[in-house]
């Protein structure tokens, strides 16, 4: 009977350790800073297709949500999309020992339904026990037009092959005809 308890007591301790380990979402937080308003719009439609303008998208593993940026003068829109990869090992970027702290998302662009730049960017945990990895997407204007960037907004832990932050990428509005 002692053994019998110990393979069952055995298998629960590894199974709550495998789940206490995995991550179940990727939180996004949209972030504008637009001085000009009635010059441009952005849009984020979550996972399940509810739009945004500021605020938090939380991702499951390998769903995806897109941020449209539009000029409103010429309604030209590029869509920017960001798919979750929590859970998936290829996708580990910060771990120490058996615990992962963080995987990476893609950030990639739209056009016509092609894809110009894409980046994969390190997400992690704010603080050691949480389930979700935390990022954040920025569209700014400057002088120049707008600007987009992703980020890590988890905990600076030590990441590995993947990037704390993206480039900032100009919004090039003249790629739509």
């Amino acid at each position: 009977m002692k053994s019998k308890l110990l393979l069952i007591t055995s298998v629960f301790l590894l199974s709550f350790n495998a789940v206490a380990d995995g991550k179940r979402a990727t939180r996004v937080t949209l972030h504008q800073l637009i001085n000009n308003p009635a010059l441009y719009a952005v849009t984020a439609f979550c996972s399940n297709h509810n739009p945004i303008q500021d605020g938090n998208c939380d991702l499951n593993p390998g769903t995806s949500m897109e941020v449209n940026v539009r000029e409103k003068s010429t309604d030209k829109v590029i869509i920017y999309r960001i798919t979750a990869h929590n859970n998936e090992d290829h996708y580990i970027c910060d771990k120490v020992g058996a615990t992962k702290r963080g995987y990476a998302a893609t950030f990639e662009d739209v056009v016509y339904n092609e894809t110009s730049y894409t980046e994969d960017i390190c997400t992690s945990v704010s603080t050691i026990g949480q389930t979700d990895t935390r990022s954040g997407v920025t569209v700014t204007e400057t002088v120049d037009g707008l600007y987009i960037q992703f980020k890590n907004e988890g905990g600076q832990w030590d990441p590995e092959t993947y990037p704390q932050e993206g480039q900032s990428v100009f919004v090039d509005f003249s790629a739509v005809e």
